[in-house]
C-alpha cells in the first residue's frame, strides 16, 4: 500500500457501525417500540465529533428524504463505544430496512461507516382469529378452518402458516401478497373440492395441512410469517363439531381456548356464524 496507510495497521481516526438491535423481536404496527446502534472507535486518536443517522428506506441506497432521526455523538475515546437507541414506529407491515451510518469529519476507514439492518414488523397477536372449525367432515368433504379479520386494519397473511398439536409440523397457508380487509372471512382447506359444498366467495388457501382429530383432542395454530402465534384453538371433541356439525365460535372478544366460547352448528364457511 504505497503512499498510504497500510491495510492491515490500526487507523489513526477510524469510526465504525457495530451492531444493531431492536428492543423486541417482533414489533407490532403502530406500536413504538426501539432500535439501537452501538459506534465504536477502533482508532488510535479520540473523535470529537462524530454524527449518527437513521435512515429507513425503500430502494437499494437510502436518500436524504428517508432520514428518520439523526444525532451528533460525545467525544470517543480510542477502544471506546457508544450506544445509540431512538424510538421508532412503522405503520405497515412486512419487511422493513434500515440504514444506519456515522460520519466524522476525517476518517481514515469509510468502509465500516454504515450497516443495513432487516427485520419484519406484524400485527398484534388475535388481529385474524379462528372463528369456525371443520375437523369431523362427513362423505369426501374436506377439513376446513375458518379465519376472520377482528381488527380495523387490512392484514397481509402472506406467509403465515397453520399447525396442529405439532406445531414443529407447519403448513403455510398463502403467498407472499394476501391482503384480508377488516371484517373479512377467509378459509384453508386441504382440497379445492370444498366449492362443490358451498357458495364460496371469500378468498380459499389449499394446503394439505396435517388432519385434525375427530375423536381426541387436537389443535389449530395460526402463526404468521415471524413464526409468531396469532391465534390458537386447543378443542375436544366434547366441545361440538362432530359428524358433519362444525365447531363454531361465539363470541370475537372472548377466548379462543375456552370451550364455553364454542358451539356445535351446521357449517357456514366464510359467512357469519349461526346465532
Amino acid at each position: 500500500t504505497p503512499g498510504s496507510v497500510n491495510s492491515l495497521s490500526k487507523k489513526e481516526r477510524d469510526i465504525s457501525v457495530g451492531e444493531i438491535f431492536l428492543s423486541t423481536m417482533s414489533p407490532v404496527v403502530n406500536q413504538e417500540f426501539e432500535i439501537g446502534v452501538v459506534v465504536k472507535n477502533i482508532g488510535r486518536e479520540p473523535i470529537v465529533q462524530s454524527t449518527v443517522r437513521f435512515f429507513r428506506y425503500a430502494n437499494n441506497d437510502p436518500q436524504p428524504g428517508e432520514l428518520i432521526a439523526e444525532m451528533i455523538l460525545s467525544t470517543l475515546l480510542p477502544s471506546d463505544s457508544q450506544t445509540i437507541v431512538r424510538p421508532i414506529s412503522i405503520s405497515s407491515q412486512g419487511v422493513q430496512r434500515i440504514f444506519i451510518s456515522v460520519e466524522t469529519p476525517r476518517d481514515d476507514d469509510s468502509l465500516n461507516n454504515g450497516r443495513d439492518f432487516s427485520f419484519v414488523v406484524g400485527v398484534q397477536p388475535h388481529s385474524i382469529i379462528i372463528n369456525e372449525i371443520m375437523y369431523a367432515p362427513v362423505g369426501d368433504m374436506p377439513e376446513w378452518v375458518e379465519f376472520y379479520n377482528a381488527s380495523t386494519s387490512a392484514v397481509n397473511v402472506g406467509g403465515w402458516k397453520i399447525s396442529d398439536t405439532n406445531t414443529k409440523s407447519q403448513s403455510t397457508l398463502a403467498g407472499t401478497q394476501s391482503i384480508i380487509q377488516p371484517g373479512a372471512y377467509f378459509l384453508a382447506t386441504t382440497d379445492s373440492s370444498l366449492h362443490n359444498y358451498f357458495a364460496l366467495s371469500v378468498p380459499m388457501f389449499v394446503e394439505p395441512f396435517s388432519a385434525l382429530n375427530n375423536t381426541t383432542p387436537d389443535a389449530v395454530v395460526l402463526f404468521d410469517n415471524r413464526n409468531v402465534v396469532m391465534d390458537s384453538v386447543w378443542y375436544t371433541p366434547a366441545w361440538g363439531g362432530a359428524n358433519g356439525k362444525s365447531l363454531e365460535r361465539i363470541d370475537y372478544d372472548f377466548s379462543s381456548n375456552d370451550s364455553l366460547n364454542w358451539k356445535n352448528s351446521s357449517p357456514t364457511p366464510g359467512i357469519e356464524n349461526n346465532d
